[in-house]
């Protein structure tokens, strides 16, 4: 369900999630009104997991990121 749900994020989102996750690792705080805590918040909703820790959120992303870029370059994943 979260890789469904980070899938039907545009490119110009996943964009700003990539800049959310950098700002986050140098100061160590995830903004208030950032996409990645909208999306965690849908998906604890969704789901009926009101304990999934948000750091978890990162690695989906990332790998979003990641398989997209792939594809541009016409590798299939």
């Amino acid at each position: 369900m979260l890789e469904n749900m980070i899938n039907q994020l545009s490119d110009e989102d996943l964009e700003k999630c990539f800049l959310e996750i950098v700002e986050w690792r140098e100061s160590g705080v995830l903004q208030m009104y950032s996409i990645i805590r909208k999306q965690w918040e849908e998906f604890k909703q969704k789901s009926g997991i009101d304990t999934f820790p948000i750091h978890m959120m990162s690695e989906p992303i990332l790998f979003e990121i990641a398989k997209r870029k792939y594809r541009e370059e016409g590798i299939n994943v």
